[in-house]
């Protein structure tokens, strides 16, 4: 059986812990690195489509991490325990649409080998009807840089082919959500 032995922070930034843990299994010892979230490490991400259109809405939005842009759901950090509000607000922060909770996921873990991080994913429903979503605006903080994109989903194949041909990232939440196996 394994077992952590130990745990000490490697290094402690503004926003990430970089920690190592001695592990043990039988006479086998190592040590294995992992980053945790200072502050409000869960997180939303939000699935929206719109009705009658039946597309979805994804973000075109820049990564440090990757010195790239990526292509990805609506996203961002909890802020408080009401997961369906903190949706709804990413959703209108980074696209500017209004929309309806549909369903939540159970909690989920975003990179287990390397990360602590939990999510839910969010279903919403956006009615393209509305007054409010027929030109939405954003609500983006000064540190973003978020494209919104409308997409049928017969068509996500190929403009996942163009994105990556500009040397634009995917998403592997988007990628698997748009499998069919």
């Amino acid at each position: 059986m394994i077992k952590k032995i130990s745990e000490k922070t490697l290094f402690e930034g503004k926003w990430l812990v970089l920690k190592a843990a001695q592990m043990k299994k039988g006479d086998f010892y190592w040590d294995w690195e992992f980053i945790q979230r200072k502050n409000n490490r869960h997180a939303v991400v939000i699935i929206p489509k719109l009705i009658p259109s039946n597309r979805y809405l994804l973000i075109k939005e820049y990564r440090a991490a990757i010195d790239s842009f990526v292509i990805a759901f609506p996203a961002g950090l909890s802020e408080g325990d009401k997961i369906e509000n903190e949706a709804l607000r990413e959703l209108e922060e980074e696209s500017g649409y209004i929309g309806v909770v549909k369903s939540v996921s159970p909690i989920l873990n975003t990179s287990p080998a390397i990360s602590s991080s939990t999510f839910q994913a969010v279903f919403v429903e956006i009615d393209e009807n509305l007054l409010e979503n027929r030109k939405p605006i954003q609500k983006l903080e000064n540190s973003e840089s978020i494209e919104a994109i409308l997409i049928e989903p017969e068509k996500i194949s190929d403009f996942f082919s163009e994105m990556r041909k500009k040397g634009v990232a995917i998403s592997s939440a988007v990628w698997y959500f748009f499998q069919k196996f």
